[in-house]
């Protein structure tokens, strides 16, 4: 026998508190009023006929006492629930899988239109109304994220309910290996264990390719298959192997037909490098039938307007019907736009006749045309002209020269070059250019007084923060290209009459490696961010190639954390590393249906945020933050949905297979328990519990006590 409800240890001292209570009662006898009367020889005949029933008196109380106790002890002994072992063993333990996924907002035509996941919420809702009282379950939503709707097992009826009605399709994709990983871990030692997974089925992390097709080879893999390699491949979803523990019961439900969709694979803008102030949009539409469709594609400059629902007047720029052939997508362009606002939007509809397009979530994108200023840019340098002029025919930068010897760079009249100064200036690059540097020259290297962004030219002296040991005639090694600063750049073969070999720190990302040591090396520290380019680029041929302008250009990006590549809007289902400005400790971000995540901390510039809806998102500086000197109220970010394998809404074939559980250590089938048969008659005969019972045999004995009383048997 297993107590359930509170434990015995509790369910003892109650009892025992409540006896005692009762005996009190019962021991304090009742005064009675003293009357006094004439006809003492009657009181006499009275009190001989008391002493004569006196035992019967107080065996009747007696057993008043004890009927009370016995109702005390019911009431104890149905809140501690107790349930027989066997009993326990009777019920499963099931965890509901719900995919809550982008593909599931499909809209099922012979479900009378309903989405996949109300069919799928419809099917569960069956199994937990069929439940025994002696089932728990556990409900897992999984989308981007797994999530857990009921905290641990449980077997109320209406927080299911509850939970299932709380499910909503989101912009992302399903962690499916994830949900299911922690579906096993939650039944570990659980009787009967088993696992219900709800879903259209088309998971790529279980897919198998069966037969990759025509053309195709045997280690043709998915991403191939999708690629066009080989034809009509035959696609299979399975379980890996150990997956699923033995003992455990798994079966999936299949949910949703064959459906069509046509979706927006991709909406960008890239920046042109020669004048950062234009830009070029371009969006890809794809076609997911196995037919050729006609679709509308709308290009939206959104103004502001808070008269309308969605926050936006839907302003047209351009609208062209496209023609797509199975399974195909075209990409567009869009130059020179002459934008009212910074918001962007791309709408697709079908245009077939006779066709619907099943899943709208897709049908839209959102990007913003992000803010661009010159950057303020301040060269300190004896007269390189090679670096003015890289410099100055950028029209993107806004560039002033100032020699070593300006008094601004020594405050208070200080013989050493210093930057005290700079924190009052709104540039927002620094370059200390050391070309010229000789032994009878100060060096133009001064130390980081004032955060900022700055760019060392061969740096020297001690209190430079990048230390060198000189280089003759050193030979580049090697590139890190994925470093920003090293985009487009060449310098193979490239000419250095001397150089330095830079000493690198915890943190340094060393962009460009020559023979003998680091060569260029970039740093963020204490909300600086530097860069020390370890040769003089006068005695060097890199003066002559473009690599020059192009290693400036890709710097100062870095500096202000810009890209000439793509300005891409973030994908849904994902943790996004949100860039804020320098010193703020923590913001607040608005998503696109109004609810706000307050005081989110960052780190290192950037906040972790989950983000599951397409839309734009405001972001705000936390209230202890507001007012921050060099922070906006509030800047935006756009996310999208961009998965083609979830906008691919054909579901699986065949559901994924079952695994039947098999007892640990035993054959599938047992002999049956003799002890569980003991008690195979009330398993068969009813489905209420010990607790019941104690309740209405409380019920019982009040309406006895009630009884009695009345009738002065036990008074």
């Amino acid at each position: 026998m297993k107590f359930m409800g509170i434990g015995l240890q509790s369910a003892m001292m109650i009892a025992g508190g409540f006896a005692l209570g009762l005996l009190i009662l019962y021991v304090l006898k009742l005064r009675r009023r003293r009357i006094t009367v004439p006809f003492t020889p009657l009181w006499s005949r009275v009190l001989i006929d008391k002493d004569a029933s006196s035992w019967f008196q107080r065996l009747k109380r007696l057993l008043s006492l004890l009927l009370w106790v016995l109702v005390t002890l019911l009431i104890v002994l149905a809140m501690a629930d107790p349930q027989p072992e066997q009993e326990l063993e009777r019920g499963t333990n099931t965890v509901l899988v719900i995919d809550t996924s982008a593909s599931m907002a499909t809209r099922e035509p012979l479900e009378g239109n309903r989405t996949r996941l109300a069919v799928a919420v419809g099917k569960a809702t069956e199994f937990v109304d069929a439940m025994s009282p002696h089932d728990k379950v556990m409900l897992l939503a999984v989308d981007g994220q797994v999530r857990s709707l009921t905290g641990d097992f449980t077997d109320d009826v209406a927080v299911l309910h509850e939970a299932l009605e709380s499910l909503q399709p989101s912009a992302t994709e399903a962690r499916m290996l994830e949900a299911l990983r922690t579906a096993v871990d939650s039944l570990t030692d659980r009787k009967r264990p088993q696992i219900l997974l709800f879903s259209d089925g088309a998971h790529s992390e279980l897919a198998r390719i069966v037969d990759a097709g025509e053309g195709a080879g045997p280690g043709t893999t998915e991403g191939e298959v999708n690629a066009g390699v080989g034809a009509e491949p035959t696609i299979e979803y399975v379980l890996p192997d150990k997956l699923i523990r033995d003992e455990i019961q798994f079966d999936h439900e299949v949910v949703g037909s064959e459906s069509g969709n046509i979706a927006i694979s991709g909406f960008n803008i890239r920046r042109y490098l020669s004048n950062k102030l234009d830009y070029e949009v371009y969006v890809q539409v794809r076609n997911f039938f196995n037919r050729p469709v006609f679709a509308e594609l709308t290009l939206y400059n959104l103004i502001p307007d808070e008269s309308t629902a969605t926050g936006f007047f839907y302003k047209i720029i351009e609208k062209r019907t496209l023609e797509l052939g199975p399974g195909s997508s075209e990409l567009r362009f869009y130059k020179n736009l002459a934008l009212a606002s910074d918001h962007l939007a791309a709408k697709v509809e079908l245009k077939t006749p006779g066709l619907a397009d099943a899943l709208d979530l897709d049908n839209e994108a959102f990007v913003l045309v992000p803010k661009f200023k010159q950057a303020r840019i301040l060269a300190i340098t004896p007269g390189n002209l090679f670096l003015e002029a890289a410099l100055l025919l950028n029209r993107n930068f806004e560039v002033d020269v100032m020699t070593p010897d300006d008094p601004f760079l020594h405050p208070g009249g200080s013989e050493e070059l210093r930057v005290t100064n700079l924190n009052k200036t709104p540039y927002d690059v620094v370059i200390f250019d050391n070309s010229f540097w000789d032994e009878d020259t100060p060096p133009i290297s001064p130390a980081i007084e004032v955060p900022g962004n700055f760019l060392y030219i061969n740096p020297k002296g001690a209190a430079s923060p990048f230390q060198v040991s000189n280089v003759d005639e050193p030979l580049i090694e090697r590139i890190d290209r994925k470093h920003p600063i090293a985009r487009w750049l060449v310098l193979k073969d490239l000419n250095l009459v001397r150089g330095s070999k830079i000493r690198t720190q915890s943190g340094d990302r060393v962009v460009v490696r020559s023979v003998d040591g680091p060569l260029v090396v970039a740093r963020r520290e204490a909300g600086s961010n530097l860069v020390a380019i370890g040769f003089s680029i006068v005695e060097s041929d890199l003066v002559f190639r473009v690599a020059l302008p192009v290693m400036l250009i890709n710097t100062v990006d870095w500096f202000l954390d810009e890209s000439n590549s793509l300005i891409q809007a973030y994908r849904t289902g994902q943790n996004w590393h949100v860039p804020v400005p320098v010193g703020l400790g923590a913001i607040n971000i608005k998503n696109p249906h109004g609810a706000i995540d307050k005081n989110l901390p960052t780190h290192e510039g950037k906040a972790v945020y989950y983000g599951a809806y397409t839309g734009f998102y405001a972001l705000s500086p936390a209230e202890e933050f507001a007012g921050m000197e060099g922070v906006p109220e509030q800047w935006e970010i756009a996310a999208n949905f961009s998965s083609a394998r979830e906008s691919d809404i054909t579901p699986a074939s065949k559901p994924i297979p079952s695994h039947e559980a098999v007892a640990v250590g035993e054959k599938p089938t047992e002999e049956k328990d003799p002890q569980l048969e003991q008690w195979s008659w009330v398993f068969n005969h009813t489905d209420y519990d010990i607790w019941l019972y104690c309740v209405f045999a409380v019920l019982g004995l009040l309406l006895l006590e009630w009884f009695t009383y009345h009738r002065r048997w036990t008074v």
